[in-house]
């Protein structure tokens, strides 16, 4: 009976954990918002003690916070946390694209494509929740696809602070939503094996001046992107001085090829 009693706590608090978590990360209780534990309690069916179980998880990854003798509430998403959004993304991201790159499976690339998202045409307010679970789905699997798993896991919770973040700018105007095109370029760098590849666009799509002025993040990360900016045309004016430094009669034997 013990066990039995036990084991259906258990389940209680999973199931609620699960309600919760899936409400935080999509919006459905909106950042700041009171959770008012007794009204989900008899929504659900069951005693406080499993919410308020799950609550204290919650509060543990950050998605909620308890105020003592006041209530339970959803984290609010500060200009501070958009700006160490960037930050995280910027260290693993680029990293995880190179190892994806390195050991994809063809099943993985298959799944993958699966979770690219909707196109420009497709994108509206009836689909927001659905484009910001297939853009979470598309990147954890990316990271699953690295096989590194402590990697795939501390990405894969980092995603829930990520994932709530992206939901906001989706229903706020900062992004479109419309990740399609940008999620195919980046498996098929992937796809390739090209590992550089892989981990410049990515960084690319991180540091879009265009998205990050809309979000008010763009004085911060103005340095990195300038700085990039610069990488790449020392490096472009590298390659033209070691090209005009070649024989002429190289160059004529080997003309430039269309598209390469």
């Amino acid at each position: 009976m013990d066990a039995r009693r036990a084991k259906n706590g258990d389940s209680l608090t999973a199931r609620a954990f699960r309600v919760l978590h899936e409400r935080l990360l999509y919006n459905a209780i909106t950042p700041g918002e009171m959770i008012d534990d007794a009204a989900l309690a008899r929504e659900l069916g069951m005693s406080r003690t499993p919410i308020r179980e799950s609550l204290l998880a919650l509060e543990q990854r950050g998605l909620v916070r308890i105020v003592p003798r006041v209530g339970h509430f959803a984290t609010e998403i500060t200009p501070a946390d958009v700006v160490e959004a960037y930050e995280v993304r910027l260290l693993l991201e680029p990293a995880i694209a190179a190892f994806a790159a390195q050991r994809i499976t063809p099943d993985e690339v298959t799944r993958l494509r699966g979770v690219v998202g909707f196109g420009p045409d497709e994108i509206n307010p009836a689909v927001y929740s659905r484009a910001v679970a297939l853009n979470r789905e598309f990147h954890v699997g990316i990271a699953l696809a690295s096989g590194n798993r402590r990697l795939s896991e501390l990405y894969a919770n980092l995603m829930d602070n990520l994932t709530r973040i992206v939901h906001y700018e989706l229903s706020h105007g900062f992004t479109s939503g419309a990740w399609r095109d940008e999620h195919l370029t980046i498996l098929a760098a992937i796809e390739s094996h090209d590992e550089a590849e892989a981990s410049r666009i990515v960084r690319g799509t991180i540091l879009d001046t265009h998205v990050m002025m809309r979000k008010g993040v763009w004085l911060r990360f103005r340095d990195v992107v300038e700085r990039d900016q610069e990488a790449f045309q020392r490096s472009r004016s590298a390659l033209e001085r070691r090209d005009s430094a070649l024989p002429a009669l190289q160059l004529d034997s080997h003309p430039a090829q269309p598209g390469r």
